[in-house]
């Protein structure tokens, strides 16, 4: 697709990705991105240029409403609010962990795109991007809860595909390996910068790519998923 011109709005921007993001589609050419952060106060740093910093909360209905009767303008969505609690499925300290987890990173994004895909069809179809992660196609244990919470916005990104074909929207699942954030400090394993997977998400949509994995780790995964995902399973089950 054509991002030259496009209005871009960014969910959690204010994270690494996201501000990784914003400045990339800058770069690419677009008109304008709205930078949506749930954290009061966090618009004023986000503001510039042609970046509309914006308050919103995935969790919250009425958040989501107001976002959408003022960014009537929207042609790409992406879908990049998340959080990952880093524990196992059995021995999670908090057993609240796997609700936030389905709230924010599956029922919140769902949400939002239900309330932008009429705003993408009245501007031509335009895009979604949902960012998900490797880990949407095979459960790491040691953080079971997160997987899980992914893989249901995986499945409903393919449901969105089929529903939004006709309207001309296209639907990219995103889904990178370790990407060096704050969810992944803990992590000692090679890991893909933030600029580098904000330029895979510029290049995933101008090249129309449906479903998108950045980095060698993620090609290196989906690569082992298609010839035997039985084994790829059990190689992440050795690293709880």
């Amino acid at each position: 697709m054509e991002l030259k011109g496009a209005v871009v709005l960014i969910t959690g921007a204010g994270g690494g990705i996201g501000q990784a993001a914003t400045q990339a589609f800058i770069d690419a050419g677009v008109a304008k991105v709205y930078a949506a952060t749930r954290v009061h106060g966090a618009e004023a740093t986000l503001a510039h240029g042609r970046v509309v910093a914006l308050h919103l909360d995935v969790t919250d209905q009425g958040s989501i409403a107001a976002a959408a009767a003022q960014c009537t303008d929207v042609t790409v969505l992406i879908n990049n609010a998340g959080v990952n609690h880093n524990v196992p499925v059995m021995g999670a300290d908090d057993p609240d962990g796997a609700r936030h987890e389905i709230e924010v990173n599956y029922l919140g994004n769902l949400a939002v795109s239900r309330a932008f895909v009429p705003i993408l069809d009245a501007n031509g179809g335009g895009a979604m991007l949902n960012v998900l992660s490797i880990l949407s196609r095979v459960n790491h244990p040691a953080m079971a809860t997160y997987c899980a919470s992914k893989a249901a916005l995986y499945s409903a990104t393919q449901a969105f595909r089929a529903e939004l074909r006709s309207q001309g929207t296209l639907v990219c699942a995103f889904m990178p390996g370790a990407v060096d954030t704050r969810l992944t400090a803990h992590l000692p394993i090679p890991k893909m910068t933030t600029d580098e997977a904000a330029t895979a998400m510029v290049e995933a949509l101008r090249n129309d790519v449906e479903d998108a994995y950045p980095g060698d780790m993620a090609g290196g995964v989906s690569a082992g998923l298609a010839a035997d995902h039985k084994a790829v399973e059990a190689q992440f089950a050795s690293f709880i």
